[in-house]
């Protein structure tokens, strides 16, 4: 995915000549937004994104995750070693902030 600040095309605003940019580059833009997501600049500001199907496609499919829970028990498995250790210090040592005190 592109930076936004490195590939912002002109403003994509209404122009008031007859014919806008935006309408005769519509094309250009489609092209381009085939090989990398297409930032619209309104006010100086990205206001849009324009990518393609495939990249639309690859976005749904990355919002489908395994629910939190799931997630969470495959991590405690595969860290379990890790996360015992851990344990064990701070039943050993203690927490390195319980000393501290708030004035």
């Amino acid at each position: 995915m592109a930076k936004m600040d490195k590939h912002p095309i002109p403003e994509l605003m209404p122009c008031k000549s007859p014919q806008p940019k935006p309408k005769n580059r519509f094309g250009y833009i489609c092209a381009q937004a085939k090989t990398e997501p297409v930032f619209v600049e309104k006010d100086g500001r990205i206001d849009s994104v324009i990518k393609s199907v495939q990249q639309f496609e690859a976005l749904k499919s990355a919002e489908k995750k395994t629910p939190l829970a799931e997630r969470q028990k495959a991590f405690n498995q595969t860290h379990k070693a890790w996360i015992e250790e851990q344990n064990a210090r701070v039943e050993r040592n203690g927490l390195w902030c319980e000393d501290l005190r708030v004035w």
